[in-house]
This record gives C-alpha cells, sequence and structure tokens, in this order.
C-alpha cells in the first residue's frame, strides 16, 4: 500500500481513537464479544497485508511474521517496527482499552487468530 495512504490511515485512526476515548463512546456492539474490533476491522485487512510479506526481528529476537506475536508484549509494545504495523496498533489499542480482562475473553477471534502457526 502506499505510503500515504497508510499514513492518512494511521492519522484517521489516532483522531478517531482520541474522540472515542475522550468522550468514553462505546462501539455499536460492544457488549458482543465476537467482532474482529469493537471499533474498525479495515485497518486488521490493511495491516494483514502490509505484513504479508515482512519478515522483522526485532532486538529481543521476536519476530513479526508469526501471527502468535500479537501475544508477545516484547514485540508488541516495546519495537519500534510494531509502531509502523497497521495491524500490531490496532492489537495495542484494543489491549489498552481491555486491561485486566484476559484477550481470549476480550477478542476471541483476534486470540484464535493468533493461535495459527503462520
Amino acid at each position: 500500500m502506499a505510503p500515504v495512504a497508510l499514513s492518512i490511515t494511521f492519522q484517521y485512526l489516532q483522531i478517531c481513537r482520541g474522540i472515542q476515548t475522550e468522550y468514553m463512546l462505546e462501539p455499536a456492539g460492544s457488549h458482543g464479544v465476537w467482532g474482529l474490533d469493537d471499533y474498525h476491522c479495515v485497518p486488521f485487512y490493511i495491516g494483514a497485508c502490509q505484513i504479508q510479506n515482512v519478515f522483522y526481528k526485532d532486538a529481543s529476537g521476536g519476530c513479526f511474521d508469526r501471527p502468535s506475536c500479537i501475544h508477545d508484549d516484547s514485540v508488541l509494545i516495546h519495537s519500534e517496527e510494531s509502531d509502523s504495523m497497521l495491524y500490531f496498533t490496532c492489537i495495542r489499542y484494543i489491549k489498552s482499552l481491555k486491561k485486566g480482562v484476559p484477550f481470549f475473553e476480550s477478542s476471541p477471534m483476534l486470540n484464535d487468530i493468533g493461535q495459527l502457526s503462520n
């Protein structure tokens, strides 16, 4: 995807998330946990396309080529590469909203995707 389109998408999400956080907006269907993400699903598609042919290793040895890396907080939070990957920023946002709730309970579909080998 063109860098301009990714930049616009990142900025759009930051604005939406800021508004949602500031005004404590509940997403549509927030009482059900079966949706891919409470607020957005398109960024997951774009993010999956973005990392489809990418292989990164960060300083701690964590890899970005496996779905299971969403469960590794050192890769998800403490890595510079994850800041530029839309999929990881979406997962990080979900985890920040739903602190104290196990990921498999708050986002079962994403958790199941994270259990895949490739």
